[in-house]
């Protein structure tokens, strides 16, 4: 007798590779890692901006999350429960590491397929001083302003 295959929902895909994690699988640790950490690094650049220390707040995140695996219950979506980990290491981040008064930045190269130089000069100028009137923010109203505002 052939059994037909049930297609697995994302939900059902989502706990087997948090089991699997759980179980010390390497594969499903790297698997989870990768498709994670673009949003993760996202979102600390979204918070934080440009010039945060993203690849030590990246390693921070990860490994809560994999010592907080066992206890993922499958409430929310794993990537918004890696999501709301993202965000109290960069509130934390943030309440311990106060932002520099002056921030500098290196210009990069223009190339002919971008906007012309005083664009690029206008845009930076912009980001700039948006993420110097964030660092005057308390880190709860910065994380909330930045989910709504930038994230949507």
């Amino acid at each position: 007798m052939i059994r037909a295959v049930q297609p697995v929902t994302a939900e059902e895909a989502a706990r087997d590779l948090v089991r699997r994690c759980v179980e010390g699988d390497r594969a499903a640790q790297t698997r989870l890692f990768r498709e994670e950490v673009r949003r993760v690094h996202g979102l600390l650049y979204r918070v934080l901006g440009p010039h945060g220390p993203h690849e030590d707040l990246i390693q921070e995140t990860f490994l809560r999350v994999f010592r907080a695996l066992p206890q993922y219950r499958g409430d929310a979506q794993l990537s918004t429960w890696i999501g709301g980990i993202t965000l109290n290491v960069a509130y934390g981040h943030l309440r311990t590491n106060p932002p520099p008064a002056v921030r500098l930045e290196l210009v990069p190269d223009t190339r002919a397929a971008e906007p012309g130089a005083e664009q690029q000069v206008a845009a930076r100028e912009g980001l700039r001083r948006v993420y110097q009137i964030l660092d005057r923010l308390d880190p709860r109203l910065r994380i909330a302003f930045t989910l709504h505002a930038i994230d949507g």
